[in-house]
């Protein structure tokens, strides 16, 4: 009898180990195939992270180049000069360039000059004393209007003080 209690516990014991075994090999699969979804999704996100790094480096390329100045060309007394510019001011410089070509032009053919530095300098002194001109016309005009805007407030105030004198 106690030999056969010793086998049933051993029986018991045995059957528990082999249910254990049994859960074991089954978390074991489990994991192993959450293993392999997770290698998956990493591999997935590993493809994504790439493709949106390049996708970031080109449209940082693409934002440096709108940001970058590009070289224009002017002419100027037929010789021809790459001058770094931003898009937005390329319309002003190619103006600027136009103007003084003709300058340097009406120098040139004006016959009193001769040589290229020397109507580059005229033509710089010309434009330098037109611009200090209407700098002074404008500064005179901003005195001008700054006095009469004066003038009116004090008429507005003179106007406003006999009207209160009136009212008491």
């Amino acid at each position: 009898m106690i030999k056969d209690t010793a086998q049933q516990t051993a029986e018991q014991e045995l059957k528990r180990l082999e249910v254990r075994i049994d859960e074991l090999i089954r978390t074991v699969e489990r994991l192993k195939e959450e293993n392999r979804s997770l290698r998956a999704q990493q591999q997935l996100l590993t493809s994504e992270r790439a493709q949106l790094i390049e996708r970031n480096e080109l449209a940082r390329s693409r934002v440096e180049a709108m940001s970058k100045p590009r070289a224009v060309t002017i002419r100027i007394l037929e010789k021809e000069y790459q001058v770094a510019c931003e898009d937005d001011e390329r319309d002003a410089l190619l103006a600027s360039a136009e103007l003084l070509n003709s300058r340097m032009r009406e120098i040139r053919d004006s016959g009193k000059t001769v040589g290229m530095d020397r109507i580059c300098v005229i033509a710089a002194l010309n434009m330098a004393h037109e611009l200090l001109q209407h700098q002074n016309r404008k500064s005179d005009y901003h005195q001008t209007v700054s006095a009469r805007i004066r003038s009116i407030q004090e008429k507005i105030e003179m106007a406003l003080n006999k009207g209160n004198q009136l009212e008491f």
